[in-house]
């Protein structure tokens, strides 16, 4: 992705179902302002460049104006919150954003 670029959709693979939750994804610059984004469920199978997200176990985000206002290394991952409290959180992926 590149700098201040919106539109493009981010998927995030959970590997459970988590259709029943409130999902979030933290997007963190290297340097910068930690962001919290609503993600939306993926409830039917979807295929991005070859990599299969199951129904139910991923969710989507599409970026918008502003979110990517850093130029360098990020940091994401998915929180999402049963109803019972219990928190899945991932482990953070990288990704560059590019100038």
């Amino acid at each position: 992705m590149n700098y201040l670029e919106y539109g493009q959709v981010i998927y995030f693979d959970a590997g459970e179902d988590i259709s029943a939750n409130t999902n979030t994804l933290v997007l963190e610059p290297q340097a910068g302002t930690k962001k919290e984004v609503t993600a939306t469920l993926g409830t039917v199978a979807t295929v991005v460049n070859g990599v299969t997200y199951p129904a139910n176990e991923h969710v989507s985000y599409t970026v918008a104006a502003n979110d990517l206002d850093y130029q360098g290394f990020w940091r994401i991952k998915l929180k999402s919150q049963f109803s019972n409290d219990k928190i899945l959180q991932t482990d953070y992926k990288r990704f560059l954003v590019k100038a």
